[in-house]
């Protein structure tokens, strides 16, 4: 919305709503984008981070903030009258192997990075009006890692971004638990998480 940021797939639809602004002036806003990767990953960059540049590398020189099969994102106006809009939903999904490969769901920052096979995530202002992650689900063995490398293995994450909590649960604890770890010397297994 107010920096910099780049879309990379092989195909890439986007729907407009029109609107009318003033009796007899129309305009068009964005409603909803979807982006899809055959050969490679459909990516979404955000915000440049130095800490994640490489310039010596193949474009692009930035780690991705989101990279999946598929990736759609529904927007919506900020008032009536103009044509600015907010990203609202973000549904993020991954392959399972078949065919071209597997390609999950990873969604990162500097500090953590999540890989799942399907992410939905509802986005909206924080309080300094900046778009932030609300209400988010993962589903398909999420795996969160932080970079002091704390981790958290589940068959599910529920998580609230505004209110900084995530429930991870597992479908069978007794055949795949919840699992809790600090690289590889310590872990902690269970039927649930809640963080």
């Amino acid at each position: 919305r107010d920096h910099w940021s780049s879309l990379s797939g092989d195909f890439l639809k986007v729907d407009f709503d029109r609107f009318e602004p003033q009796p007899g002036t129309f305009r068009t806003s964005l409603r909803h984008l979807r982006l899809e990767g055959s050969t490679g990953p459909a990516v979404a960059i955000g915000a440049p981070s130095p800490k994640r540049a490489d310039p010596s590398r193949p474009l692009p020189p930035l780690d991705p903030d989101i990279a999946a099969e598929s990736l759609d994102i529904e927007f919506k106006r900020r008032s009536e009258d103009r044509a600015d809009v907010d990203p609202t939903l973000v549904v993020a999904r991954g392959t399972s192997g078949e065919g071209k490969g597997k390609q999950l769901v990873t969604v990162a920052d500097d500090k953590v990075q999540l890989t799942t096979m399907n992410l939905v995530a509802e986005l909206r202002p924080d309080s300094n009006g900046k778009i932030a992650v609300g209400d988010l689900v993962a589903e398909g063995q999420p795996r969160v890692e932080r970079n002091d490398g704390v981790w958290a293995a589940a068959d599910k994450l529920v998580a609230s971004g505004a209110d900084r909590w995530a429930d991870l649960t597992a479908e069978d604890p007794t055949e795949s638990p919840v699992a809790l770890g600090l690289t590889d010397r310590s872990i902690i297994r269970g039927p649930q998480v809640h963080l």
